[in-house]
Parts: structure tokens; sequence; C-alpha cells
């Protein structure tokens, strides 16, 4: 909240939007579940505040989610779909479908058609929760997790400092389409970043049997949604004409 005073919406109202919005929803949910808090009380106060500055409704915080319906039928639908979903069941899906969910991942553009993304599988529980432990990022959700994919990159598809980057570029197509492809199936899935040191990737090869010449881009928990309707965490976009710069 002290980093969000200092703020100036005159940048852009998008970040205070999203913390407001993520406070207000701290707030609500805990009111909910019945429960009183001083912190509770601060923030409350502390939203008030901000009221006059920037109105509500505050475009962020969470929203309400469901795999209802027909499957996306263009892709718009499908990207506008899609989000990231920690509520999922623990139960193993088939082989062949998650192969089905790769095979479309595969029609990622790859430089010069290399296609050094690789992707592993994980269906074990123990080996999951290793995996998820070193990860780090899933703690609150991680024992509802059945299903995991580690995407890697084969760093013998490069060479020389100019492609220093092209793992990476590679590995973060594919792993988005990956997720598109799980969205498509009817699972949800939520991405695990890999903001790591080496000593942990080195560990996290080691727990999931990746070999030494893979660059780990990403973890992707995935599955069939613990139930139709839910709730899930968002944040609104930026708007493209603050993005976008047009040269003459």
């Amino acid at each position: 909240m002290a980093a969000l005073s200092r703020y100036d919406i005159r940048h852009s109202p998008v970040p205070a939007h999203m913390s407001l919005g993520a406070l207000d929803a701290y707030v609500n949910f805990h009111v909910r579940a019945g429960m009183t808090d001083p912190l509770l009380d601060e923030i409350t106060g502390y939203l008030k505040t901000w009221e006059a500055r920037l109105p509500r409704p505050w475009k962020g915080g969470t929203r309400d989610y469901s795999f209802n319906g027909h499957p996306p039928g263009t892709l718009q639908h499908l990207m506008a779909s899609r989000s990231s979903i920690r509520t999922l069941r623990t139960t193993p899906l088939a082989p062949d479908q998650i192969l089905e969910a790769i095979a479309i991942a595969q029609l990622a553009p790859s430089q010069c058609n290399r296609q050094s993304s690789r992707v592993h599988a994980y269906q074990d529980p123990a080996r999951i929760k290793e995996l998820l432990a070193l990860q780090g990022g899933s703690r609150g959700f991680a024992d509802s997790v059945g299903n995991l994919f580690v995407v890697s990159s084969e760093i013998c598809a490069w060479g020389g400092p100019g492609q220093r980057n092209q793992a990476y570029v590679d590995g973060a197509l594919f792993a988005m389409c990956l997720m598109f492809a799980c969205r498509s199936m009817g699972w949800g899935a939520c991405p695990l970043n890999l903001a790591i040191n080496h000593k942990t990737e080195s560990a996290i090869r080691r727990a999931g049997g990746i070999p030494a010449g893979e660059r780990l881009i990403m973890m992707i928990a995935f599955g069939e949604p613990l139930a139709p309707e839910t709730r899930v965490a968002f944040s609104p976009r930026r708007p493209a004409a603050e993005i976008a710069t047009f040269h003459a």
C-alpha cells in the first residue's frame, strides 16, 4: 500500500486498477468467510481514500469463470477465454489426450523450423510435489496439481552468441500454444515461471529426469477443472494505444 500511495496515476491508471482490485478482492473474500481482523479494517480504510482519485469499480481482483458452453470456436474467443486456473482435479489425464494437446502446440512457429522445444509431463504426486517445491510459486494450490508440464528447449539446436536468446523465444512460443491447446481440450492450466538460479535449475533437472542439454523455460500445471464454475484472478490489460508506437 505504501508503494501504491506513491504511484502517480497520470503515468497510467492500469497498475492502480490492478492493485486496488486485488486489495478489494482480498477484503471481500475474508468478509464472505465471516472473518474480522485489524488488517482488513486498515485495507478498507485505505481503499476509501482512493475512491476520489480513481472511482470504483476497479478493474482487477477476481472474476467468475465458466467451463460450460461450447469450446472456443475462434482464435479471438480462445485467447479471451484463457485464464490461469488453480482449482484443478488431481486425476491424471490420459496420455493420448496429453499427446494430442502437445501435437497442437507443435504448430507453434520455430526459427528455421529447428523445433528445439521439449516438454516433460509428470503425473506422479511425489515427483510433482518435489518439482513444485523447487519452483516455489505454487504454494496454496500445489496439492491440487495432478498433471504437470515442464517446457524446455534443446540448446544444441542453437549456436553462436547471436542465437543466445532463441531457446527462450522458441520455448515460450511453444509454451503459449500448449496453454491454448489445454484450453481447447477443456482443461484448466496455470503457467508457473522459472525465474530461478542455476543451482535450482540443476535441481529441477535432476528431480525431473531432464537432460542437461535442455534449458528450462517454464512449468504448466494443468488438468480437468475442479468445477465448471469458479473464480479466477485477473488484471486489466493496458490499452493497445498505450503500448503501441507507430513509426512513419
